[in-house]
């Protein structure tokens, strides 16, 4: 990887055209992601043929219960150092070492509850795994500055670079032991081989190094900015794998691995489209903070682009849901086919509404942020307490229906007081949305997994089948040719960025 000449303590400011910097680093971070995604589905296909669903279930079992630490890696800095407009050396110092110092106190605590996390599950082989997985935040934390730099620079391309080359080297060792038989700790390599092979390359890319200086000054503030940030993603964390908790207390190992690979195979395209626009979306949105005309126009257009990829993909997915297990996974994971398929219609909504967050981020409304946070984690946690008293179906179920009663309620707290409406975020997706539920309604009635006992070719058919009704349709009203042109002219502009 060549290294870019760059000073990292530069002004943040937007120089040039900023759709075209939008796209070209969402066209960077894309290739990246659709590097991953062939990796990820590959290495899914090949180590869930080597492992068993308890070995997946035990791994879960660890991450929902640690993996809330792991939030605490950065405690918000990342994201004041993506929008804040002016830095110091002495400010980036500072935040470096509080950094390590709560990552290595994290790291502390985690190695001083590895034998209540064995315990709590009933399951002694939890104790070793868990103690490894505590080396996990002070890892992260010395490269949290550089990583946020980067992307502070809009320099997606490393980046890109950076987390495919990482994901590869661990996925490669993750191979070579569940091969040989490691089972359970096969997986527990790429957790910890990430983070190491990630440190490295992010130092290497970014030549930033902080100065042996702790600066209280400002300190303050940041941390503040830092607090709401970091208390949201620990809730949030908490709230999201609250199921994970209890599917593995009560209902066991087998049953959380099931569960929780089902849930991983459908995030695997959904990262894809959602991660590089929404990567690309935060300090853009946060350069336009000043103009409400252009950031709403800006934001408008974003969730339009993630709209019309996200929810066709997800509905299609929803479609060949059983077919897509068996391809992947294999016919010992037929049982997740049923919680695919619920996952799915939560999915449906998931990517568009995350934008609430960029929004609120991008304007530096951290404590809204925080408090949303907190009466969704109630709501989503009282669903899954209910679910989980029947089967890891009923918890899918419980989340979906939480998602949707939210929804409404959830955009009109966000965007209140800020440059967009709720208003602004139905019309954005109004046609993908109206247009994608109609082809995939159509293509369920014509049933065209069936025109084939080859699942290959029925997956193709289906989606085939649905690409070309889903396109129709945006041919047909005026407002959606109009709004057509907007993707054409996103396709232009990244042919443009390949010269």
């Amino acid at each position: 990887m060549k290294k870019p000449s760059t000073n990292w303590l530069a002004t943040f400011e937007q120089t040039g055209s900023l759709k075209e910097k939008s796209i070209k680093g969402g066209l960077a971070t894309l290739v990246g992601q659709v590097s991953s995604f062939v990796i990820n589905v590959g290495s899914t296909a090949i180590i869930a043929r080597l492992v068993l669903p308890e070995d997946y279930g035990i791994i879960a079992m660890v991450v929902a219960f640690v993996g809330v630490f792991f939030i605490f890696k950065d405690i918000g800095f990342a994201q004041l150092i993506i929008q804040k407009t002016k830095l110091t050396q002495e400010e980036l110092s500072s935040i470096f070492w509080v950094n390590i110092g709560v990552g290595g106190f994290i790291s502390l605590v985690l190695l001083g509850l590895s034998p209540f996390v064995a315990r709590f599950y009933e399951e002694p082989r939890l104790l070793p795994i868990a103690l490894l997985f505590a080396s996990i935040p002070v890892i992260n934390s010395l490269f949290t500055v550089h990583s946020a730099l980067l992307n502070r620079h809009m320099q997606f391309s490393s980046l890109s670079r950076i987390l495919f080359l990482a994901n590869f080297l661990a996925v490669v060792i993750t191979i070579g032991m569940a091969y040989f038989g490691y089972g359970y700790w096969a997986l527990t390599a790429m957790h910890i081989g990430t983070p190491i092979f990630s440190l490295i390359f992010f130092w290497w890319q970014c030549d930033w190094k902080p100065t042996p200086i702790l600066v209280k000054t400002g300190m303050r503030e940041n941390l503040n900015f830092g607090t709401y940030i970091t208390g949201f993603n620990a809730i949030n964390y908490f709230a999201r794998n609250f199921d994970n908790i209890l599917i593995g207390k009560f209902i066991g190992a087998t049953a959380l691995g099931i569960y929780s690979k089902a849930y991983q195979l459908l995030m695997l395209p959904i990262s894809q489209i959602r991660d590089p626009i929404t990567t690309v979306g935060l300090p853009a949105l946060a350069s336009l903070k000043s103009d409400k005309a252009a950031y709403r126009s800006y934001y408008l257009n974003l969730n339009f682009v993630l709209a019309f990829v996200s929810i066709p993909t997800i509905i299609v997915l929803l479609l060949i849901s059983e077919p897509i297990i068996l391809l992947v996974l294999g016919k010992e994971w037929v049982a997740a086919a049923a919680v695919f398929k619920i996952m799915a219609i939560t999915a449906l909504i998931q990517p568009i509404a995350s934008t609430r967050g960029l929004v609120l981020l991008s304007l530096g409304e951290t404590k809204k942020y925080f408090i949303w946070g907190v009466w969704n984690a109630v709501v989503v946690m009282i669903g899954f307490a209910i679910g989980v008293q029947y089967s890891i179906e009923w918890v899918a179920g419980s989340y979906a229906i939480a998602n949707y009663l939210l929804l409404v309620p959830s955009l009109w707290y966000s965007f209140s007081n800020t440059h967009i409406s709720v208003k602004d975020f139905f019309i954005s997706i109004q046609y993908p949305m109206i247009f994608g539920i109609t082809a995939g309604t159509i293509i369920y009635f014509v049933d065209t997994l069936s025109w084939s006992s080859n699942l290959w070719l029925s997956c193709f058919y289906t989606g085939l089948g649905f690409v070309l009704i889903y396109g129709i349709q945006w041919l047909i009203l005026k407002g959606s040719r109009r709004k057509l042109t907007d993707v054409v002219d996103i396709i232009k502009t990244l042919k443009n960025a390949k010269k």
